[in-house]
């Protein structure tokens, strides 16, 4: 029998959040743009830019025990959706 380790990542990526939560990377995005989810509690930004998921408050807002945020950041000051895809999905941006 082989030794597996087991590695629990607090953030990880958007993308993995969407392969780890079933949540589309367009509804994390819009949760994010949207104030919904704030900087610096459900998410951060890590020094290459990237924006990376709090897993543990994740599982925090979903059982309703995220802090409530005192303010919420300007639309469009988190994560920003990569370049080809658009709110509506027709290819512009609408914003």
């Amino acid at each position: 029998m082989g030794n597996t380790a087991s590695v629990r990542l607090r953030y990880v990526t958007i993308k993995k959040f969407s392969e780890l939560s079933g949540y589309s990377e367009r509804a994390i995005y819009n949760k994010v743009h949207d104030g919904v989810w704030v900087q610096g509690r459900q998410y951060r930004k890590a020094p290459d830019g990237r924006t990376l998921i709090d897993l543990d408050v994740f599982e925090q807002w979903v059982e309703g025990r995220a802090p409530l945020a005192i303010a919420r950041l300007k639309p469009g000051r988190g994560a920003k959706p990569p370049a080809d895809r658009s709110r509506d999905g027709d290819g512009d941006a609408d914003d």
